[in-house]
């Protein structure tokens, strides 16, 4: 993912572990990190938020 966006895996890893503090996705330890929710309850939460 990172390589494809061409940035850090620091910043892919901090905004996946965001993402699973607020319930988007949940972490598997030594699997990695899986989607929690539908794609239009993500959609609705994703609507929610104030992108900057």
């Amino acid at each position: 993912m990172a390589e494809t966006l061409g940035i850090g895996r620091t910043p892919i890893r901090e905004s996946l572990f965001r993402l699973a503090a607020e319930g988007l996705l949940q972490v598997k330890a030594g699997r990695g990190f899986f989607c929690v929710t539908s794609p239009s309850a993500t959609s609705r939460t994703c609507s929610k938020r104030s992108w900057y």
